[in-house]
């Protein structure tokens, strides 16, 4: 299969898990159960898996240069530094403002 095909089907799991616990959390059979996820926690779920991304793509990345592949690299080092930013915020912060 090709390696590009596994980034996208990883991004596409990680918007169908924020979209599933949104919607376990809109319940009202759930609602109490997953009260803790918030828009914060939607944000740190999404932006690590596409710095998981992005860092998988970096490393598996052919001969595209080592310029690109450090740069792929790096966004993805940032992407998880957000995602660490809105871990912060939503354990803080544990409702929505």
């Amino acid at each position: 299969m090709d390696k590009k095909f596994f980034s996208r089907i990883l991004i596409i799991l990680g918007v169908v898990a924020v979209l599933t616990l949104w919607l376990l959390k809109e319940l009202p059979a759930t609602a109490e159960m997953f009260d803790w996820y918030s828009v914060a926690w939607a944000a740190t779920i999404f932006a690590g898996v596409v710095g998981a991304k992005f860092i998988l793509d970096g490393i598996f990345m052919g001969s595209k240069g080592v310029i690109s592949r450090k740069f792929t690299i790096l966004l993805g080092a940032v992407c998880l530094i957000i995602a660490f930013g809105c871990l912060t915020f939503a354990i803080v912060i544990p409702e929505n403002i």
